[in-house]
């Protein structure tokens, strides 16, 4: 196993999801087991089923070794108390069948154990569960220590898709930097004639040297974070509730998706809220509320609405989306905040949402580091 231990973390590393699967056996369980015909006549032997169960317990730990902390999705048909004699790995996700017992323990230290969709012998309805995991990402510059590196454009591309943003790689002459600070990044391109920040496959101007931005990289993006996040919070808020109701609650922008075709806008410069109908990015149909919306374009999703207003389960939508009264002033922010004009918000709130989602920084504007920055002082005081 040391020999090949390396490549085992390696591959592990390079992975953004990993997963563990196996029967897991009963060699620990003194009722449930092998003899008590579990396994029929494929498995009788107690001794048989332990050998089984230390032979997945210790795959189990070759794997917990290499990734300790990263996030491991364990998979099995016996419940780990049947393989295991070790606590669960509060980073990792545990999922068991076998038990006909459906429970789900989420305990404070993190550990989280799936066993609730356990359907049994009995005919019944039934329908396939799901969970949301963290946000995994492949980063090949995780090992590198903070500092500014030259880099390729095969190596900024391959960044750019482990944090899922597509293959976007750098076909502008010039050389390329990552700026890797305290788990935040930045790329630039520097060419004979200018310094540019990297935005995907294209390229924004910069005033300063890089070694300005690496210098400010980590005040820039907590600055950042807090006056973008009243802005944040709610608009988190609005995904978690359409989710509820049934929509696919995606943010993209300052857009939350309810299906492909209907939409929430939440404007960043005056906290409008606005239900949407569009087929594409030329026209669009609002109105003035989501249950109108609902009606229209989503019935489907309209008894859920209904029912969990009723059961006050969606107090944002209830209280903003019912009515015209649409307007939170505490998200709204000065069209100048980020240094460009209000005809394309979303794209712009996109890119800061880079900072706070995927730890890139992909817009850049001094005056958030002015420490007599009126905007930042107004929204840093404000909570919702």
């Amino acid at each position: 196993y040391s020999i090949f231990k390396p490549y085992l973390k390696e591959i592990i590393n390079n992975s953004t999801l990993v997963v563990l699967g196996g029967i897991g056996y009963s060699g620990l369980n003194e009722h449930e087991n092998a003899e008590r015909g579990l396994y029929r006549k494929a498995l009788i032997s107690c001794d048989e089923d332990r050998k089984r169960s230390k032979k997945f317990f210790d795959l189990y730990s070759k794997v917990k070794k290499c990734a300790q902390d990263k996030q491991v999705i364990v998979l099995t048909h016996n419940p780990i108390s049947d393989w295991c004699l070790e606590s669960p790995n509060p980073k990792w996700i545990y999922v068991n069948g076998h038990t006909h017992k459906n429970i789900v323990r989420k305990e404070k230290n993190g550990v989280t154990i799936f066993s609730d969709n356990q359907v049994g012998y009995q005919p019944k309805d039934w329908k396939l569960n799901g969970f949301s995991t963290r946000k995994l990402w492949y980063d090949p510059f995780e090992s590198y220590k903070d500092g500014i590196y030259q880099i390729t454009s095969e190596q900024y591309e391959e960044f750019n898709m482990g944090r899922g943003f597509g293959r976007k790689g750098c076909k502008h002459e010039g050389t390329i930097y990552a700026l890797k600070r305290e788990g935040m990044y930045m790329f630039v391109i520097q060419s004979s004639a200018s310094l540019c920040l990297l935005v995907g496959g294209s390229r924004k101007g910069l005033d300063y040297d890089i070694d300005y931005y690496y210098d400010n990289m980590t005040k820039y993006s907590l600055r950042v974070k807090d006056m973008i996040k009243p802005y944040k919070k709610v608009i988190e808020q609005i995904s978690e509730e359409v989710m509820k109701i049934g929509g696919l609650g995606f943010m993209h922008g300052c857009i939350v998706d309810i299906s492909y075709y209907s939409h929430i806008y939440l404007n960043p410069y005056d906290g409008k809220i606005t239900p949407y109908w569009a087929i594409d990015t030329n026209s669009r149909l609002a109105y003035d509320n989501i249950e109108l919306l609902i009606q229209d374009k989503e019935p489907d999703l309209f008894e859920l609405l209904t029912l969990q207003i009723s059961k006050h389960q969606i107090p944002l939508i209830e209280k903003y989306m019912l009515k015209n009264n649409n307007c939170l002033e505490q998200v709204s922010m000065p069209e100048w905040a980020f240094g460009t004009g209000m005809y394309e918000p979303s794209r712009i709130m996109r890119r800061i949402q880079y900072v706070w989602e995927q730890n890139v920084i992909r817009i850049w504007n001094d005056d958030i580091l002015d420490d007599d920055y009126q905007m930042y002082k107004c929204l840093k005081s404000k909570e919702l």
